[in-house]
């Protein structure tokens, strides 16, 4: 718990794109109460109040999007930049945690780009 200060729990919900552009997509999360959208990628990241997930996720579904993965979460409020060495180091370091028996989640706010963490796991 020594750092838990630095994430906020919160309600992601992930949904497909379905054609939709991102200014459709963020409207309807908006309109189904969520609070933040990230449109990067295939996968809509939508985030909610913990209390509002599964009345968000009721009210996309209802909009016509399925949500494939809905889940409370941790979140980061800040996120450090990683790269090169400091970036295998880490990234081998919460392999290592979330391969322990007595560990159910591994939160992080590091930030590192997907082609350097690409080389990394293929290395």
């Amino acid at each position: 718990g020594a750092v838990k200060w630095n994430f906020e729990m919160k309600g992601v919900i992930t949904v497909p794109r379905a054609g939709l552009s991102d200014d459709e997509l963020f409207e309807k999360a908006i309109e189904a109460g969520a609070e933040d959208v990230d449109t990067e990628g295939e996968l809509v990241e939508i985030r909610t109040e913990p209390q509002q997930l599964h009345t968000v996720a009721e009210e996309l579904t209802k909009m016509g999007l399925q949500p494939e993965n809905a889940q409370l979460t941790m979140v980061p409020k800040t996120t450090v930049k990683v790269s090169g060495k400091d970036a295998g180091s880490l990234l081998r370091l919460i392999e290592a945690l979330e391969d322990h028996d007595d560990v159910q989640n591994v939160y992080a706010n590091f930030d590192m780009s997907m082609e350097e963490m690409a080389a990394i796991m293929e290395a």
